[in-house]
């Protein structure tokens, strides 16, 4: 990507989404309530209307605006909420994976005119599978997770499914 010029290189979509967007979601739910996680990542919609004015220069309308206004002065004064420097962290890994996650809607929006939507979606997750093999190995290497045994292999088998079907059929529409 970087040796071809583009600017919104498609393996970049997997780095944002899923490895950013639900990395920092997963460690920031080990750091925060879930009822907390739940309304800070519904900013998404939020900052895919400010980052669509800022970087795609795409026109808003005040409803939107207000909406912007009304999520975000909700999304501080529950970040303001806790004491916690856990909790804290836990909100701020949940608005970055929230980032991560509107950031990959531009994305797509811009490199959607070029690619195809099955290509987009190997993108994404093949890159975002590659980015999810490190941390295995080391969970795995340093015994804070077990090896998958065979008893192990229906829940691979559903997870693979679940996988397949529903996030890689569900981005492809969504890419569609």
């Amino acid at each position: 990507a970087l040796v071809e010029g583009r600017r919104e290189p498609r393996e970049l979509l997997g780095l944002v989404e899923p490895t950013v967007a639900y990395g920092a979601l997963d460690l920031g739910l080990q750091r925060t309530s879930a009822g907390d996680a739940a309304l800070l990542d519904g900013l998404q919609s939020a900052i895919v209307l400010i980052l669509g004015l800022l970087i795609l220069k795409e026109a808003v309308t005040r409803r939107s605006v207000l909406g912007v206004v009304v999520a975000t002065i909700g999304g501080a004064l529950l970040a303001g909420a806790h004491p916690s420097g856990q909790a804290i962290l836990g909100d701020s890994l949940v608005l970055l994976g929230s980032l991560a996650a509107s950031y990959s809607v531009i994305l797509v929006s811009r490199i959607a005119e070029s690619a195809s939507a099955l290509e987009l979606t190997v993108y994404q997750f093949g890159v975002g599978f590659v980015f999810t093999l490190p941390p295995a190995l080391i969970a795995w290497t340093t015994g804070s997770e077990p090896l998958p045994t065979t008893h192990d292999l229906p829940y691979i088998a559903a997870a693979a499914g679940i996988g397949l079907v529903g996030f890689g059929a569900g981005y492809l529409l969504y890419n569609y």
